[in-house]
């Protein structure tokens, strides 16, 4: 045999060598997903779990989806289950619904923040940042419990949840533009304090400041050097020993502050004057 031929037959029989380990390892890969989706296509939830910030209980999300222990993972309809639970879970801004490996199903969720609460006719509707009606109730001090600030709104007609508040057929700019000063303050460090928030005339917008400092601004012109100066105005106050008071603040440069002391303690009977 000479040289070549015999290069030739050795190069065949080594790549024939190659050809039967990639079969068989294709074919053993193969098998393997085989049954892993025989497994995967038989075998029940085992088990629940909550990825995100929420105050729903893991066994609300379950009960809102739909879905039990010993379901078919298999079978489990993700987009079904998340509409269940968005209707079902009004405070949910969305969720998704994925199935883990072997047994598990993960709730993956982000929660609608409440801000604002509105009176229409003595009800009281809780909004979330983006506006939207998450709660009705007639109990007002269970909003203002929650620190949400109560907010005043022009044209306001009807409220109803998972709904935008309904306004009257009044200047549509009008509303573009107090919505523009809602999202203004929802943004600013002044938020956190704000108790009252009234933007029936968006020139002469009043607030209240921890309940205690009530606050005229006029329009919204020099609005970042307005509320800053009102928070400079509160801390000295409080420094000075008022709890409250009365602050314009229409023009910064030419503020007034009338202010409120804390009552002194009442003396207990008996006690020396």
């Amino acid at each position: 045999m000479r040289k070549d031929e015999a290069r030739f037959f050795i190069k065949a029989i080594m790549l024939s060598k190659q050809f039967f380990i990639v079969t068989v390892s294709a074919m053993g890969v193969l098998a393997l997903v085989c049954l892993t989706c025989v497994f995967f296509r038989f075998i029940g939830i085992g088990e629940f779990e909550i990825k995100g910030e929420t105050d729903y209980k893991l066994s609300e999300l379950v009960s809102a989806s739909g879905l039990r222990t010993g379901d078919r993972l298999y079978e489990v309809n993700e987009k079904e289950a998340e509409e269940l639970l968005l209707r079902g879970c009004p405070y949910l801004k969305s969720v998704e619904v994925k199935k883990k490996f072997p047994n598990k199903i993960c709730f993956e969720v982000e929660e609608r923040v409440l801000g604002w609460y509105i009176e229409i006719s003595e009800d009281y509707y809780a909004l979330d940042y983006d506006m939207q009606v998450l709660l009705e109730t007639y109990d007002e001090e269970s909003l203002t419990e929650r620190g949400l600030t109560k907010l005043v709104l022009p044209e306001l007609e009807s409220a109803m949840c998972d709904y935008l508040p309904e306004f009257g057929r009044g200047d549509e700019h009008l509303i573009s533009e107090t919505l523009k000063i809602v999202d203004t303050f929802r943004n600013h460090a002044i938020k956190e304090r704000l108790t009252y928030l009234d933007l029936s005339n968006r020139f002469e917008i009043k607030l209240t400041i921890d309940g205690a400092f009530d606050v005229k601004i006029g329009d919204m012109s020099n609005i970042e050097t307005k509320l800053k100066t009102v928070l400079e105005v509160i801390e000295t106050q409080l420094d000075n020993g008022y709890v409250g008071g009365e602050i314009n603040m229409i023009t910064p440069t030419s503020y007034s502050f009338k202010g409120v002391f804390a009552e002194p303690p009442e003396k207990e009977q008996g006690s020396d004057a």
